[in-house]
């Protein structure tokens, strides 16, 4: 993790595992503290050793298997959007979790070892009181764990699904399209048809603002 005091590493012991990778877990909410950004690397500020995050260390030891092009990260002021896959309340919109627990007690019922072939597997707390929930686009009243945060990341990565912030232009022409198409619906268009589309456009903003 990274603070006030630098980059925190982890237990020594671990450290030198082989073919261990370090990787940052940093989270970085909005003003509003909502999570839309993410933080593909880190620089240690005294010695400007340059440490992955957890998502870009997994996704590049698992990208020799998947053939990524690391070099396509869009980035914007070193951060990277988040292009969310699941939310914290949709069930059907949810990565898969296996209780650590009751793997390492072998109480896991129907546990096959093939489940984790080829794939990235995360380790991390996600109970309440854990105290690593944040806010998401998804969902800006539920919170979502961290370790689920990572995993978005690391599939916008994976699938090479990178979002960006609209330019300035493209405000400007999106804004003139939005005025010219109210101008018509409201001129010439019935009554009921103009209030559909009063109350179409602000309900899609607010549905793909966060």
């Amino acid at each position: 993790t990274t603070g006030q005091q630098g980059i925190e590493l982890p237990y020594e012991p671990f450290r030198t595992i082989e073919n261990v990778a370090l990787g940052t877990v940093d989270t970085l909410p909005d003003k509003d503290s909502v999570v839309r950004n993410y933080l593909p690397y880190t620089t240690e500020k005294e010695t400007q050793f340059v440490y992955d995050s957890i998502a870009l260390a997994a996704v590049k030891a698992f990208a020799p298997l998947q053939s990524i092009n690391l070099d396509k990260l869009s980035l914007q002021n070193s951060k990277m959007l988040i292009n969310y896959a699941s939310s914290p309340r949709n069930q059907l919109l949810q990565y898969r979790s296996i209780s650590f627990l009751d793997l390492y007690k072998e109480a896991y019922v129907g546990f096959n070892p093939n489940q984790f072939k080829d794939k990235i597997v995360l380790f991390g707390a996600s109970f309440r009181g854990s105290q690593d929930g944040f806010f998401t686009p998804p969902d800006p009243t539920a919170q979502m764990y961290g370790v689920e945060n990572h995993a978005n990341a690391i599939q916008t990565i994976l699938e090479q699904k990178f979002l960006r912030n609209m330019k300035t232009i493209e405000k400007v022409l999106l804004l003139f399209l939005i005025c010219l198409a109210s101008a018509f619906v409201f001129l010439y268009t019935p009554i009921r048809w103009s209030l559909v589309f009063l109350i179409a456009v602000p309900g899609l903003y607010t549905l793909l603002a966060p």
